[in-house]
């Protein structure tokens, strides 16, 4: 599940300066973009969040499941649109990916092998130089501690709690530079070929 070294940014990019004119931004990639992957959960927390931050969501959508998400986003006070992209190859994926503020790892508990996978874009992230937000699947719990500051694990259920998480880390430039170095050495010297 992990990607080639040849794919990553020769060095851990800057995070970019947060304004409301250019938000932070939270990049989520798959083949598909749709339910019972997370994405509910972070646009509720987007909803709580200071910070303004735009949610990149990379993969095939259908109309109405898009529709629903921006209706939720709408109902939940998200500030800034949620930017739907189109699928990518799987070679640009990390490229594509290492902009970005934040990745974004969700799965969900259930059914039990969400529950217990590491996908492939916990692994495209970090080569990236992205930190990541997990859900607190057993999977995420166990990797979490090896990733140190390149990992922000959360109870994607409590989205106040995770709002709060996110804004702290997002307001802390030093804090997001460390994170971001520390998952670009691991996406080169463990989790890549």
């Amino acid at each position: 599940n992990v990607y080639p070294r040849s794919e990553a940014p020769e060095e851990p990019l800057p995070a970019a300066p947060i304004t409301a004119d250019q938000p932070a931004i939270f990049h989520w990639f798959s083949q598909t973009v749709g339910p019972e992957r997370g994405l509910e959960h972070i646009v509720r927390i987007l909803g709580r969040m200071r910070t303004p931050v735009r949610l990149q969501l990379r993969g095939h959508v259908s109309p109405d499941y898009r529709a629903s998400l921006e209706t939720l986003a709408r109902e939940c006070g998200v500030k800034v649109p949620l930017e739907f992209l189109p699928s990518a190859p799987p070679a640009e994926l990390v490229r594509l990916a290492a902009p970005a503020h934040l990745g974004l790892s969700l799965e969900e508990r259930m059914p039990p092998n969400r529950d217990l996978c590491l996908p492939n874009k916990d692994f495209a992230y970090l080569l990236a130089g992205l930190p990541v937000l997990f859900s607190n699947t057993q999977a995420h719990t166990a990797l979490a501690p090896e990733l140190g500051e390149a990992a922000l694990l959360a109870d994607v259920y409590h989205s106040a709690e995770v709002a709060e998480q996110l804004d702290a880390f997002l307001a802390d430039p030093e804090r997001q530079q460390r994170a971001r170095i520390r998952a670009w050495e691991l996406g080169q010297a463990r989790y890549c070929w």
